[in-house]
Formats: C-alpha cells, sequence, structure tokens
C-alpha cells in the first residue's frame, strides 16, 4: 500500500488502485511508519510527499514489486534511525 499511496501522492488515490477505502490505507501506512520508527510521508490536506525515508522504502519497494515475488520481506533497517548514543 504504502508504494502505491507513494506513487499516486494521494491516499485517496491509492485506495481506488487497491479497491479499498482511504482510511484503510492510511491506517496501514501509518501502522508501517510506527513499525519502523520513522515517518514516511509528509501530509497536507490535499496530497502526501515523501520524505527521505519514504523515499528510500518506495524506491526498496518498487525494486521489490518489480522483480521479486510477493513472499518476499524487506529488511528496513537501512531506514531506522541510528542510536548515536549507545
Amino acid at each position: 500500500m504504502f508504494v502505491e499511496v507513494a506513487k499516486q501522492e494521494s491516499f485517496v488515490a491509492a485506495a481506488r488502485v487497491l479497491g479499498v477505502t482511504g482510511p484503510a490505507v492510511s491506517k496501514q501506512v501509518l501502522a508501517l511508519e510506527n513499525s519502523l520508527g520513522v515517518k514516511l510521508l509528509y501530509r497536507t490536506t490535499r496530497k502526501v510527499s515523501l520524505t527521505e525515508e519514504g523515499a528510500l522504502l518506495r524506491l526498496q519497494g518498487t525494486k521489490v514489486s518489480e522483480g521479486v515475488s510477493n513472499d518476499c520481506h524487506i529488511n528496513c533497517s537501512f531506514i531506522r534511525p541510528q542510536n548515536h548514543n549507545a
């Protein structure tokens, strides 16, 4: 869902393409952001745009959807914030 939101720059447009509701898409993207611990999208009332981390994840997600089976799991550790105090 995240890759479609990034591609469409809209939760509503992504929802139409995916055949689900806008709130369902929003909830899934928010859950992804929470699980990764980073913000992937800047949100306005009219559209969304990618954060730096979101752009990295979109690139990875696009590669996966273009060339690897859907059973593949993306290792997203490359976008998690580093704790340099540890």
